[in-house]
């Protein structure tokens, strides 16, 4: 007997060893995961043979093991809560045992990135003291917004000024409840780390700005004057350029939305030897919507339209290890109807910097110069009837400056950071009427200086003080009006300067690895912009003046916020601030019975809130987030019009709900499903003109079709709602587009 079952487990043996050399052979596939940023083993990774049931969990060395994979060739995906879903493609499998490894990337939700806006220098997320966001390149892909300042309205604590959607063609940014219009310039907004707001208004040529190029979004909520100065009153925002491979690389997005919306998108960059190049370019055509409510249309009412084109170039040379110089250029340029025959009106944008960035140990340091130039031309019509050219409105503007920062390392209590910038700005408008003989002019230049320290001091492993200060200096000149009928009186405006210092004082303490708590308090300030000094001018039989006599907006903040993550299952951020602001800037009714309005210095406004984030990884390509911003800004005194106190700024909502469930897999595709919810506001200073609450759903669905070939279908306001985000101006209705994504 024992001579049987020992022969036949001879006969077991060699069959099992002869099936496993045959065609058709079981093998084992096996590995090990790391963190790709630590190279430390990853524990709890799903590793599977896609369209297979075959997979495995590594264990706490990061290793798996998979057995019994048939010979052939397979995709193999590891997916962690809490990481990118890493894919290798064409597997080959023709041994006995293949190891294949994986290095999966931190989810970009982490708070251990690395930004570079907050303080100027990089740091991560988890060392700031400001309530920090970053957009990365995916995150705009899955959004539904075609324009990049859309996409920011997933982001808590930001309000976007684009009433008719893509057709708006001055759109503006305004954080933590700023309100209105005149908040634009209180936001600074830099492309790469140059400033892109203009002399005049402050505001940004959004639309110049083409999602596909950007690599990610930096996002700094709260006063920032201390390291940037004027502009940064209410925040930063940092538009970060997509980087450079080594193998050239061509992308291109081609859709058509309904509206008959055609759009196109591209760009091709690479490397030749030390020579970094990019260039990119886009076009967008839409023939609109009629943006005036039913039972307000009259018979010259037609559709809005927009026609606009952009091209830019970047090129970037590594001279030495130490030393890059970076050329960017860009040109913009925009056509649109605004809804009547002869209310139209054209402007062009061009951007050009240089930077110098480099590494001399111990200090790494950048310097840039830069200009921006804009010219628009608008046409608007008579009141009422609408049949006849009014005026023809003639904007030339431009901005040059320099900056440049440097940051010391290696000192023992922590990393010291000097900045310098200067800018001038300049502005000439013209308005020539054509019924009547006259010609109303108004110009001005204004310049601003500063230099700023900052200084970190780690206290502690644990606690980290950051201590920073800017002086400021503005001057205001060349200030002239000038109307040839008389009916404005002629003036040339005398020379103003400020003078601002705006200290900030900064701590993060991190109680252990999960959390990390912060709070700021600082002084920030605004010099009033060109158009707020020296532009009146006259919308149907509504004026709005200007003010020389404005003295700039002092705030002081507070901001205190907890951070804190629970493993890789969820990420929450809870933060409380406060702005009590002085001679805070606000276009008000100050002449009824002419229908003027001017804009003032009020006294006293405080603007108070709290911005709360969570976000769910329930499977390991999914998320679910849910952001609620509750802000409240009160006009607390007014001298000169008592009435007003006590009432809240125009266009800052109460309430803000975002909630966003987002799929990616990099292999079939990703979907995204946004709902926006955007609490009461108010169009006037009195607070009787009231804009009712309103829910939006917008949807993103990707397929991948064969490698480097994407097609999409995205639908914002779902549900088709009618809303106003403007009074008196019809928000888009439901709008669709299908589109192609190459990526080689």
């Amino acid at each position: 007997m024992r001579r049987t079952y020992g022969t036949q487990a001879a006969v077991l043996s060699i069959g099992l060893l002869v099936a496993s050399v045959a065609p058709g052979f079981a093998g084992q596939l096996t590995g090990t995961v790391v963190d790709d940023g630590t190279g430390m083993p990853v524990e709890g990774v799903s590793v599977r043979v896609l369209d297979t049931r075959l997979r495995a969990e590594t264990d706490d060395r990061g290793r798996y093991a998979i057995d019994g994979v048939p010979a052939g060739v397979y995709t193999v995906q590891a997916a962690r809560l809490g990481y990118h879903t890493t894919v290798h493609q064409n597997v080959r499998l023709e041994s006995a045992s293949t190891t294949l490894d994986f290095r999966l990337p931190v989810r970009l939700t982490e708070m251990d990135q690395v930004v570079v806006t907050a303080t100027r220098a990089p740091r991560r997320l988890s060392e700031l003291p400001a309530n920090t966001s970053v957009i990365g390149a995916e995150e705009l892909q899955q959004s539904a917004a075609q324009s990049l300042d859309d996409a920011l309205r997933l982001t808590p604590g930001i309000d976007i000024d684009r009433p008719v959607g893509v057709l708006f063609t001055s759109p503006a940014v305004s954080m933590r409840g700023m309100g209105g219009r005149a908040s634009e310039g209180r936001t600074l907004v830099m492309v790469d780390g140059v400033a892109m707001n203009d002399p005049y208004t402050g505001g940004v040529a959004w639309n110049s700005l083409t999602p596909g190029s950007i690599e990610r979004i930096e996002v700094v909520r709260g006063a920032a004057s201390s390291i940037y100065g004027s502009h940064a009153m209410g925040g930063v925002i940092n538009v970060i350029s997509r980087t450079w491979t080594e193998q050239a690389q061509l992308d291109a997005r081609l859709s058509y939305g309904s509206r008959n919306t055609p759009s196109v998108e591209a760009g091709y960059s690479g490397w030749h030897g030390r020579l970094g190049y990019a260039i990119n370019g886009s076009w967008l055509s839409s023939a609109g919507y009629i943006t005036v409510p039913q039972d307000s249309r009259q018979a010259f009412d037609q559709e809005r339209t927009m026609d606009s084109y952009s091209l830019g170039a970047r090129l970037r040379w590594a001279a030495s290890p130490g030393l890059n110089a970076t050329l960017n250029a860009a040109h913009y340029a925009e056509e649109a109807n605004a809804g009547r025959p002869l209310y139209k009106g054209e402007s062009s944008t061009q951007r050009l910097s240089l930077t110098l960035d480099g590494l001399t140990e111990p200090v790494e340091w950048q310097g840039s110069v830069y200009g921006v130039f804009r010219d628009s031309e608008w046409t608007y019509d008579t009141w009422p009837a609408r049949d006849q050219v009014s005026y023809v409105s003639d904007q030339p503007m431009h901005k040059i400056g320099a900056s440049s920062r440097a940051t010391l390392q290696g000192i023992p209590w922590g990393a010291l950071t000097v900045a310098a910038d200067m800018s001038r700005g300049e502005v000439d408008n013209k308005d020539v009427y054509h019924q009547i003989e006259r010609r109303v002019e108004t110009s001005g230049a204004q310049t601003v200086m500063g230099m700023s320290a900052e200084q970190e001091v780690n206290a502690t492993n644990r606690l980290s003080v950051l201590v920073s200060a800017r002086y400021d200096y503005t001057r205001n000149t060349d200030g002239v009006a000038l109307d040839t009928d008389g009916s404005l009186d002629p003036q040339r405006f005398p020379e103003k300067t400020y003078h601002s210092l705006n200290p900030r004082l900064g701590l993060v303490y991190r109680p252990d690895e999960y959390t990390t708590v912060r709070a700021s308090s600082g002084r920030a300030f605004q010099a009033p912009g060109l158009y707020s000094l020296y532009r009146t001018w006259v919308w149907g039989t509504t004026i709005y003046a200007g003010n020389p006599d404005l003295e700039p907006e002092r705030l002081t903040s507070y901001e205190i916020g907890v951070d804190r993550t629970f493993g890789h299952l969820m990420l929450g951020r809870v933060t409380l601030y406060r702005n009590d602001a002085r001679d805070f800037i606000y276009s008000m009714l100050t002449d009824p019975d002419n229908s003027i309005h001017t804009r003032e210095n009020v006294g006293e406004v405080k603007m108070q809130g709290v911005e709360t984030e969570i976000t769910l990884f329930p499977a390991p390509a999914l998320s679910l987030t849910a952001m609620y911003t509750f802000n409240e800004s009160v006009i607390e005194a007014f001298a000169p019009n008592p009435d007003l106190e006590g009432k809240l700024l125009t266009y800052a909502p109460r309430h803000k709900l975002n909630l966003i469930a987002s799929y990616r897999d990099p292999r079939r595709g990703s979907a995204q499903l946004a709902a926006r919810m955007v609490g009461k506001r108010y169009a006037n200073d009195a607070n009787t003109q009231v804009l009712d609450d309103y829910w939006l759903v917008d949807l993103t669905l990707s397929r991948t079709v064969v490698q480097g070939v994407e097609a999409s279908f995205a639908v914002t306001n779902l549900l088709d709602n009618d809303y106003e985000e403007k009074r008196g101006i019809l928000a888009p209705p439901r709008l669709a587009r299908v589109g192609l994504t190459f990526n080689r």
